[in-house]
């Protein structure tokens, strides 16, 4: 990430490429949507918009469908707009709220 908010996008997509490899192998378990999400910050920041979808969906359907961080996270700012990942914002923002509707909040 340090690299992708330097502005040293050939470094951080050489560290990217492999870390995205090796997390593609890994049993999505508990912290998977956390470094899913990460990896997805990261496109975000580079400006890949593609994959920066790509990876949120992953995040998504690895069982972490947060869309009020996603929403307010201004790591995905450069590609919020871009129509991938607003589809995957919509999806996740509809999945959101029937899951407010059917659930609750906890707030009381």
């Amino acid at each position: 990430m340090l690299f992708a908010l330097q502005n040293k996008h050939k470094a951080a997509l050489e560290l990217l490429a492999p870390a995205e490899k090796e997390v593609e192998k890994q049993t999505r378990l508990q912290p998977f949507h956390h470094i899913s999400y990460k990896i997805a910050q990261v496109h975000a920041t580079l400006g890949n918009p593609q994959k920066a979808a790509e990876w949120l969906r992953i995040t998504i359907d690895s069982g972490w469908p947060q869309y009020p961080m996603m929403q307010r996270d201004i790591l995905l700012d450069p590609v919020r707009n871009h129509p991938a990942v607003a589809k995957v914002l919509e999806s996740v923002k509809a999945t959101w709220e029937k899951h407010m509707l059917e659930f609750g909040t906890e707030e009381k």
